[in-house]
């Protein structure tokens, strides 16, 4: 997605769900908690949600006790950003499902 479709979908959007895929690691959990902080900051609404729990050697990091699993969640999300993976089937079957059938999807990979 160019630049300015980025700026365009955070621009137009004012709740995000944030996703990673299962089993995260670092640079998923990391990249998460970092952009919802950053929307938060600017005003906007954000959830991270992960299928996984937050795995012990992570839980330092700021902010991870606010990661919460699908579970968590009735209904579906109307925007959500997807970290670190490019479908949404490595999210997993319940974070997965969260994503409503016509969402606004950003997908954000460096794979």
């Amino acid at each position: 997605m160019p630049f300015e479709r980025f700026r365009t979908f955070f621009d137009d959007h004012t709740d995000f769900a944030i996703f990673s895929h299962v089993d995260p690691d670092g640079d998923a959990l990391g990249s998460s908690l970092a952009l919802a902080w950053a929307l938060r900051d600017r005003g906007r609404g954000a959830v991270v949600i992960n299928e996984s729990p937050v795995p012990q050697n992570l839980r330092f990091l700021p902010g991870a006790e606010t990661i919460r699993q699908p579970a968590a969640f009735q209904g579906t999300f109307d925007t959500a950003i997807v970290l670190d993976c490019s479908s949404l089937e490595r999210l997993g079957p319940g974070a997965a499902s969260l994503v409503a059938p016509k969402a606004a999807i950003a997908c954000i990979d460096h794979h």
